[in-house]
C-alpha cells in the first residue's frame, strides 16, 4: 500500500484515501460543503446546504471510529464493532508487520509473534498511542492529527525492544461534503533482542537465534510479508458488505438500478490511492486506484452487452458406428483386416453442415 522511502535511520511511508462518498449532486446544488469539529467529542459533522449530513467520530490518535449518514442511517456506525470492547480495534488505521522477526511464544490473542506495530495502540488496550497534536474545537476545513506508538502490538513482547513509529493523518473537507485522508508514517530504528531471525535462501528460510539485531523494513519478495504495511478499512459487514461498490443491503438487481436510497448505508464507496513503491523497497508495483482523487459513485445502469450472434452452429451429420461386439477378439483375423480396410476406404469423407442455433438437438 503506502511508498517506501527508506534512509539508514528511518523508513516513510504515505498514502491517500477518500473515506466517503456523499451524493456530489446535492452538494454542489447547495454550493458546497461546511464542517465543524468538536474537540470534547472528537466528533467532525460535515453539513451540505446547513443540513448536517455526515458526521465522523475519531480515536485519539486520529483514526476513524465512527461514520454515520444522517440522513440515510443516522444511528447506524458504519464501521465494525471491535474485537473486545477496545478502541484500538476495527479503526481506519494502519498496522506493520515483518515476519522476518520472530518473538517469543505468548498465550495473548492469537499468539502470533511475528514483529507488530498498530496506529492505535494494543491489544486488549493494553496501551495506546501517544497523542503528539490534536485539532481545536470550530468550523474547519482541514483536521490534522499528530501521534506515536512505542510498543508491539501485544505490548508483552516490548521486552524484544520497543518500536517507535510517528503518524500524521490529515483530513481535508471536500466541497462535494466527501472526507479525504492523507496519512504519513515514519519509523524510526527498531532494535530488536532475543529475537528469531528468518533469511530467505535458495533452499527455503533459514532460522537462527540472535541477541540483538536492528529491524531492517525490506520486503524480500512477493507475498512474502517480510515488511509491509496495511491498511484497515473495517465496514460493517451487514451495512456494507462490499466496500467496493457499497452495495449496502439492496438485492443485486436494486444495486444497479435503485437511487442510493434504497441502501440502508447509502452506497458508499472508498477509492484508495496507493501508490508504487520505490525500487528499494523490491516489492512490485501495485496497479492504482482508477480515479484516486475522486468519489467514486456505482456506475449507472449498463445494458448488457450485445455480441453478435454466431454465424453457425456445428455437428456432424454421420454419426460414428457403434462399438465393435467386446466378446470378440482382440486381434482379428488377417483376411478380415483386410476386408475392413477395403470397405473403410470406400466410404466418403464425413461431411459437417451448418445448422441454425433454433434447429440444434
Amino acid at each position: 500500500m503506502p511508498r517506501f522511502s527508506r534512509s539508514l535511520l528511518a523508513a516513510a511511508a504515505a498514502f491517500t484515501l477518500t473515506l466517503a462518498c456523499p451524493h456530489p449532486a446535492a452538494a454542489s446544488d447547495s454550493g458546497g460543503a461546511t464542517a465543524a469539529y468538536d474537540a470534547e467529542t472528537r466528533e467532525l459533522t460535515i453539513s451540505v446546504g446547513e443540513v448536517p449530513r455526515y458526521r465522523y467520530r475519531f480515536n485519539k490518535g486520529g483514526a476513524i471510529n465512527g461514520i454515520y449518514d444522517l440522513k440515510i442511517a443516522p444511528d447506524e456506525n458504519l464501521i465494525g464493532e471491535s474485537f473486545q470492547g477496545e478502541t484500538t480495534d476495527r479503526v481506519i488505521q494502519w498496522t506493520y508487520w515483518n515476519a522476518r522477526y520472530e518473538a517469543k511464544p505468548h498465550d495473548l490473542g492469537d499468539k502470533n509473534v511475528r514483529a507488530n506495530v498498530t496506529m492505535e495502540g494494543c491489544f486488549h488496550e493494553a496501551a495506546t498511542c501517544e497523542v503528539l497534536a490534536t485539532p481545536a474545537s470550530g468550523a474547519v476545513r482541514e483536521l490534522v492529527f499528530v501521534s506515536r506508538i512505542e510498543h508491539w502490538f501485544y505490548k508483552i513482547l516490548d521486552r524484544h525492544g520497543q518500536p517507535r513509529f510517528d503518524t500524521t493523518s490529515r483530513y481535508e473537507v471536500l466541497a462535494d461534503g466527501s472526507l479525504r485522508l492523507t496519512r504519513s508514517v515514519v519509523r524510526h530504528t527498531w532494535d530488536l533482542k532475543n529475537v528469531t531471525v528468518k533469511t530467505k535462501s535458495a533452499d527455503g528460510w533459514e532460522r537462527r537465534e540472535v541477541e540483538s539485531v536492528r529491524l531492517e523494513a525490506k520486503n524480500l519478495g512477493k507475498k512474502t510479508r517480510t515488511s509491509y504495511f496495511e491498511g484497515w478499512t473495517p465496514f460493517r459487514r451487514t451495512v456494507l458488505p462490499h466496500k467496493a461498490t457499497g452495495a449496502g443491503r439492496s438485492r443485486p438487481a436494486a444495486t444497479a438500478t435503485g437511487s442510493p436510497e434504497t441502501s440502508a448505508a447509502g452506497r458508499w464507496r472508498i477509492p484508495i490511492r496507493s501508490p508504487s513503491r520505490s525500487p528499494s523497497s523490491q516489492a512490485t508495483p501495485r496497479k492504482p486506484a482508477p480515479h484516486p482523487d475522486r468519489l467514486q459513485h456505482p456506475r449507472p445502469p449498463q445494458p448488457p452487452p450485445q455480441h453478435p450472434p454466431p454465424r453457425h452452429r456445428y455437428r456432424l451429420v454421420r454419426r460414428i458406428p457403434p462399438h465393435p461386439d467386446p466378446r470378440l477378439p482382440r486381434r482379428l483375423p488377417e483376411d478380415v483386416r483386410q476386408r475392413a480396410a477395403q470397405v473403410a476406404n470406400s466410404i466418403p469423407p464425413t461431411s459437417i453442415t451448418a445448422v441454425e442455433d433454433g434447429a440444434r438437438d
